[in-house]
């Protein structure tokens, strides 16, 4: 499945996305680091935001700040899930002629293709807790980053406690 490719201006730059160089109201910390994973670009009048999302292995975010900036052991009282990217493939931006309406001539549209992405969530509290991995891309791994949720096929709409769930 394809989106048509679509970019929002930031007038304030990247204090519209991040307050305290973390993105504003997400679920997950996201740090201001991983502007360009979120298709946040700066511009001379300010800036300017897609979804053609491209985090990579190795991505780490927690659900607390705290997690970022503490020794590993107070860390991980602090935050609750740590989530980590496993492998990953880029979105990216093809164009694609699609006809409109009654003209005879068909017009260029931007379309993302979203990159396959396999991540794995723990449960920082549980010891015994194994992590659990799933499968989605990369447009749905941003949205889970943001809201806590994911769409499984066959399970809907699941929370990051519903993935550890025994």
């Amino acid at each position: 499945m394809s989106r048509i490719a679509q970019r929002k201006k930031l007038p304030n730059g990247l204090a519209d996305i991040f307050t305290d160089s973390y993105a504003r109201d997400w679920f997950f910390k996201v740090p201001e680091a991983f502007a360009d994973s979120l298709d946040v670009s700066l511009t001379i009048n300010g800036g300017s935001c897609g979804t053609c999302y491209s985090f990579e292995a190795g991505d780490v975010f927690y659900d607390d700040v705290r997690a970022y900036l503490l020794d590993w052991a107070a860390a991980q009282k602090a935050a609750r899930f740590c989530v980590r990217v496993l492998e990953a493939a880029p979105s990216s931006i093809v164009v694609e002629e699609e006809a409109s309406g009654d003209s005879a001539k068909p017009s260029k549209v931007k379309k993302i293709m979203d990159g396959d992405l396999v991540f794995e969530i723990r449960d920082l509290r549980d010891a015994q807790g194994a992590a659990v991995k799933v499968s989605t891309n990369q447009f749905e791994f941003a949205r889970f980053l943001r809201g806590g949720k994911i769409s499984l096929l066959g399970r809907g709409e699941v929370s990051a406690e519903g993935l550890l769930a025994k």
